[in-house]
């Protein structure tokens, strides 16, 4: 009982204690204040608001970068397109170029026959003019003189059919001379027409394929920019990788498909026999040489020769064209097979001068240099290759391409 009571008052001087304590701090002038309370941790609510708004923020971030790939995918197709228009337009623009040439040669051929001709033609009238002052030196009358003349007229009727006859002769050729003349002035107005008429034609595919060219290099620019926003989330990488997948499906599924090239068929020397003698493709300082670094830490598989753009792509070895056609991050690509599982490879062509299944000699121009295939700078694309493995082509091709 005492020890409760006890308690009791004890509890009731700690509570007087403190509310007194309380009361004199608040009553003393100058005293800080107290310190705030901490904020209520976040509701429920509001973490699941935030949490929204964080996951709305990364949906429209992966919308743009969508529609930025499809973007840049549908501006790979139309540059495909351009580009394998360019090369056609090339080649058109060749033939073109050819049939100019051969109209030339036909043109200069017939000017010499029609100089021969005049030459033959002024050689007969001074023949039938000396003949003219023979005769007249010679005393020739009219029939009624000869007649009353008392030398033989048989004679002399002989000697005037004999004259006319020469002369009716000549007559004849000068006159089938001038026929040839006028047969020939009529082809020379012809080719002529033609002549004109395949320039117009040149300058018009020329005047086209500067606005394809620009076209090409406008949508390059397009693609350079989108370049940079993908780059940053690794689709450059991507887009080198897949790019070198599908050359890699090429070369396989060509490997498979191709019979092996007969040993007799035309250049006996093996293409595995040439190492370090083979000439090189194109000539030219090395851009990007064979496993130089590339984006995302892939590296070249093959080197990139600068050379000015419609310069002709040779052949380095005699084999059969296995490829021919556009591919991306190749642009228009040449594979001469060369039997043994050696291939070469010939990329970024402007145009290409041969078609699968053609054989081409070392030396013989397959394509033309261009910057197809999303290159930014004109250049050629060139790998050796054994069984699908790349091989550096500087231990394959002698000297350098500066100086062949």
């Amino acid at each position: 009982m005492v020890s409760e009571r006890r308690g009791g008052v004890n509890r009731g001087l700690i509570a007087v204690t403190v509310g007194a304590a309380v009361l004199a701090t608040a009553e003393l002038p100058g005293a800080p204040p107290p310190p705030p309370l901490p904020p209520p941790p976040p509701g429920r609510e509001a973490r699941e608001a935030e949490l929204g708004g964080v996951r709305q923020r990364i949906e429209e971030v992966r919308g743009r970068l969508e529609e930025t790939r499809t973007i840049r995918e549908g501006l790979q197709e139309e540059l495909r397109a351009a580009e394998l228009a360019g090369s056609q337009l090339a080649m058109e623009l060749r033939q073109t170029e050819k049939d100019i040439a051969a109209v030339r040669a036909r043109t200069d051929t017939l000017a010499r026959d029609r100089e021969g001709l005049e030459k033959s033609l002024a050689a007969q009238r001074r023949l039938l003019a000396r003949l003219v002052r023979a005769d007249y030196a010679g005393g020739r009358h009219d029939y009624l003189a000869l007649l009353l003349n008392q030398k033989d007229p048989s004679r002399l009727s002989r000697v005037l059919t004999y004259h006319r006859q020469v002369e009716r002769a000549r007559a004849a050729e000068v006159e089938r001379l001038r026929t040839q003349l006028a047969a020939l002035a009529q082809v020379e107005d012809a080719l002529a027409r033609e002549e004109e008429s395949l320039r117009a034609l040149q300058a018009e595919k020329t005047a086209g394929q500067k606005e394809l060219s620009e076209q090409r290099r406008a949508r390059q620019a397009v693609l350079a920019r989108l370049a940079v926003e993908l780059r940053a989330s690794g689709a450059e990488l991507e887009r080198l990788t897949t790019s070198a997948k599908q050359l890699e499906g090429v070369i396989a599924g060509l490997s498979q498909a191709l019979p092996d090239i007969p040993e007799g068929a035309g250049e006996r020397r093996r293409f595995a026999d040439s190492r370090g003698s083979l000439p090189w493709p194109a000539s030219g300082r090395v851009r990007a040489g064979f496993g130089a670094p590339r984006t995302g830490g892939l590296t070249w598989q093959g080197v990139v020769i600068e050379t000015p753009a419609g310069s002709p792509v040779l052949a380095v070895h005699r084999g059969r064209v296995a490829f021919a056609d556009w591919l991306r991050g190749f642009g228009l690509l040449l594979i001469v097979d060369h039997g043994e599982g050696f291939m070469t490879l010939y990329g970024q062509n402007q145009g290409l001068l041969r078609q699968v299944g053609d054989w081409v000699e070392a030396g013989e121009a397959v394509a033309t240099v261009g910057d197809t295939g999303g290159s930014s700078e004109a250049g050629l694309y060139f790998e050796v290759r054994q069984k699908g493995t790349p091989l550096n082509p500087a231990q394959w091709c002698r000297g350098n391409p500066g100086r062949g």
